[in-house]
């Protein structure tokens, strides 16, 4: 978050260009102190970034836009206590809504209450852990059926979409435990009307922020709930996702930092849709305890990442670092993710968990869900 700093490596290193891949950075206004100062930067600025910022803004946003979403009423911290008593959860039932912190909470501000009592004390516990972003909450009726995520590329003028993922956020199998940052991804085919019908609502948030005056130059990052009546937004990331983004470079033959320079510069080329080449499912591997407190000591050995990638998956390091005989882990929650390509889906998903089985943090098997794209 010190931009100034950010921006004398940037000079100093030879940067061409700087891609933002967190979310507070962006929020933050790191966009626009780029700019300030004459450095090419792919991401939304900070007025633009007030899409994943604040959910109750974006939530009025697709009122505004017409896009369908979950009916939702917006409280204050001190508020809640009145929603339980004889507002909007209250009249809904505890069982059927979803609490949401309205700022960045790094994955870990949404809940799904199962009875009033648990409310305001849970409220009040992120209020604690995340501070000013979750002084206001907002509480939407709670969707049934399969999530997907849809993101496109913005250049300010249109857009062109990325092959549409589904990822997986809860720890456990079947969707069991507590909600995670993700645990894997894989690429999905929907119908073709459904895909249609997300890419118009995407198309119609793009074009609300427009009529705004708000130029919107980077990724549009749209979680979507497919329910029996169609699909319904969700929510919005100003950034990609991990592992949403291994998941989908790894389908494609595109030049992503191409398209990033076209997007930061705000280049008028043709803005030609990638074309998805293969299959892809991404399995990420964590600490045994997360999203709690990391058990691994620091600096544990991982091996077997050439092994992996002898099979042909793809490894990715997120939370890694150098140590004296190869490369270990850094107490970071979500340490490798592992990818597999093919011209299926189930060849994809084989070879992923072929290159999980080789790696092992000290000796041990990693933490991972054996589910990533089962019975899809």
């Amino acid at each position: 978050m010190d931009f100034a700093k950010l921006a004398t490596a940037f000079k100093s290193s030879g940067c061409e260009l700087a891609i933002v891949g967190p979310e507070a950075p962006l929020v933050g206004g790191i966009q626009d102190y780029f700019a300030k100062h004459g450095l090419l930067l792919c991401g939304p600025s900070q007025q633009a970034a007030q899409t994943e910022a604040s959910k109750i803004w974006f939530k009025y946003l697709l009122a505004e836009a017409g896009v369908p979403t979950a009916k939702f009423a917006a409280y204050t911290r001190d508020q809640m206590q009145h929603a339980c008593d004889v507002g909007y959860i209250h009249q809904q039932g505890p069982g059927n809504i979803v609490v949401k912190a309205d700022g960045l909470c790094g994955g870990k501000g949404v809940f799904l209450p199962d009875t009033l009592a648990e409310v305001v004390p849970t409220c009040e516990k992120l209020h604690a852990d995340f501070g000013e972003a979750a002084n206001r909450f907002l509480v939407e009726d709670r969707l049934y059926g399969s999530e997907f995520s849809m993101i496109a590329m913005a250049n300010g003028r249109g857009l062109c979409f990325l092959p549409t993922v589904q990822d997986y956020k809860r720890r456990n199998d079947s969707d069991k435990g507590s909600n995670t940052g993700g645990m894997g991804a894989y690429t999905r085919q929907l119908p073709i009307a459904i895909e249609e019908a997300a890419r118009v609502m995407v198309a119609d948030i793009f074009r609300t922020l427009t009529n705004r005056g708000i130029e919107y130059r980077g990724l549009i990052f749209i979680g979507f709930m497919l329910t029996k009546t169609g699909p319904m937004v969700l929510e919005m990331n100003c950034r990609g996702g991990d592992p949403e983004m291994q998941a989908i470079l790894a389908s494609t033959g595109m030049s992503f930092a191409q398209y990033c320079v076209v997007m930061a510069a705000n280049i008028p080329v043709p803005f030609l849709t990638p074309e998805k080449l293969r299959e892809a499912v991404c399995v990420n591997l964590v600490d045994p305890a997360y999203p709690d407190t990391a058990v691994l000591p620091p600096d544990t050995p991982i091996t077997g990442i050439n092994a992996a990638q002898k099979l042909g998956a793809l490894v990715f390091h997120g939370g890694t670092g150098n140590g004296a005989s190869g490369p270990v882990t850094n107490r970071a929650d979500r340490i490798l993710s592992v990818v597999g390509t093919g011209a299926t889906l189930e060849a994809a998903r084989s070879l992923a968990y072929a290159g999980v089985d080789q790696i092992r943090f000290g000796g041990a098997k990693p933490g991972y869900r054996t589910d990533i794209a089962e019975n899809n």
